[in-house]
């Protein structure tokens, strides 16, 4: 009898198999293809697919309703969150939407070290915002060149990005931003016990013993 019968485990439940958001990670590989780096600072992901419809509508048409086939498809991705330019990823990211030239994506979950989609994409936006009240923020527009594949079932998809140590802020840093900037980042971190509620100087103090 197991979990007695889920009477209130239920580890089938949809909640249970949910997928934290978190976790999943865009990355790009270096221009050798040698590493795959998990792009720094990223809050917001959004993977885009889409068909073509084509209307092969007659005159014939049984009762007047318009028939359709489904066309070429397409992906994209969007993605935005804090701007660390020193890192190898947005590095990477600059050198292609500079040259002009594709790059190698991957989609993977860092919870369950599992790959979840790839494929060849041009960068068409690389956004920078920094406004003078907070923290500076990117964001960028992948559009897919051929296929987005799904790696869930590809066995022979096994990298994962190198989880890099964040970057240690000092006090003095912390002390030139904002209340929500600050926020934004030890939500970034997942450092739960610092809040917008309190002062600024118990934020402060709270994010760099978390920090270590």
């Amino acid at each position: 009898m197991s979990f007695e019968n889920n009477l209130y485990c239920d580890f089938n439940a949809t909640a249970a198999a949910a997928v934290a958001g978190k976790d999943i990670l865009l990355c790009v590989f270096d221009a050798n293809g040698s590493n795959l780096l998990a792009v720094a600072g990223q809050q917001g992901l959004t993977i885009n697919r889409s068909s073509d419809s084509i209307e092969v509508s007659s005159k014939d048409t049984p009762g007047g309703w318009k028939s359709k086939i489904s066309g070429m498809k397409e992906w994209s991705i969007d993605n935005d969150g804090l701007y660390v330019g020193s890192h190898a990823s947005h590095k990477a990211i600059g050198a292609a939407f500079n040259d002009a030239n594709p790059v190698c994506i991957k989609i993977v979950n860092m919870k369950t070290k599992k790959a979840m989609f790839g494929g060849l994409a041009y960068v068409t936006e690389y956004t920078l915002e920094a406004p003078y009240d907070d923290a500076m923020t990117y964001s960028i527009s992948l559009e897919g060149n051929g296929a987005l594949v799904d790696l869930s079932e590809n066995a022979g998809s096994t990298m994962m990005p190198e989880t890099a140590k964040p970057r240690k802020y000092t006090h003095e840093e912390l002390n030139k931003m904002t209340k929500s900037a600050i926020a934004a980042i030890a939500i970034d971190r997942d450092y739960k016990q610092v809040s917008e509620d309190e002062t600024k100087a118990q934020m402060i103090t709270k994010f760099l013993q978390a920090q270590g």
